[in-house]
């Protein structure tokens, strides 16, 4: 009897250890799943970082600022930027420049061409009657007979104004109306050399004789 209890206390303590044994469940994750889920929190973060990055992000202008200034160039800026800030960062007014004619409390736009008369140049216009224009918006506004160019009168700085007319052409207008005598009809301007239909389609609304 006594052989018997002594086999007996170790099996109760192997029974009780077992019964324990099974009383916590344990998981186990296979290190594919591991990887997908850690990928997966890790391309949350990032896009949750970019549409914050994003929305913080200031937007940027940017103005071509020329004509009668001392830096012209392209220059970026913050948005509620006026006119008078874009001048002062192109090196500010050249001496010539005419800033009476010139709304410098406006603001700027991103992908405008911020031109500035000389003194020159606006009595020009006034000769021509083309200022009315330019108590509005600089380098534009809705296009009247009033605000075109006139092939015939204007000088090398205001053809040049144009889209798609820079020095080369706008010498060669001057020239050709040197030689030739003034423009009797806005269609002549193709006459010009380097003057073909896609340079004149973008400027014909905004040219006059």
């Amino acid at each position: 009897m006594k052989k018997m209890r002594g086999l007996a206390v170790p099996a109760l303590f192997a029974a009780a250890f077992l019964a324990g044994c099974g009383k916590e469940p344990v998981y186990e994750i296979s290190a594919g799943e591991e990887s997908a889920s850690s990928r997966q929190e890790t391309e949350g973060s990032l896009r949750e970082s970019e549409e914050a990055y994003e929305s913080q992000a200031p937007e940027q202008l940017y103005v071509y600022v020329c004509g009668a200034v001392n830096s012209p160039g392209v220059y970026r800026f913050a948005p509620e930027t006026r006119v008078y800030e874009a001048v002062d960062q192109a090196g500010g007014f050249a001496p010539d420049a005419d800033q009476e004619w010139l709304n410098q409390a406006e603001l700027v736009t991103d992908g405008q061409k911020l031109y500035i008369y000389t003194e020159a140049e606006t009595r020009q216009m006034e000769e021509a009657g083309q200022t009315a224009w330019l108590t509005e918006a600089p380098g534009g506004g809705e296009e009247t007979e009033q605000e075109k160019v006139n092939l015939n009168t204007a000088d090398r700085e205001l053809l040049m104004t144009l889209p798609g007319i820079g020095e080369a052409k706008a010498d060669a207008i001057v020239q050709y109306r040197t030689e030739n005598g003034p423009f009797s009809a806005v269609e002549d301007i193709l006459q010009v050399s380097g003057i073909k239909d896609a340079v004149f389609s973008k400027i014909k609304d905004q040219i006059t004789v």
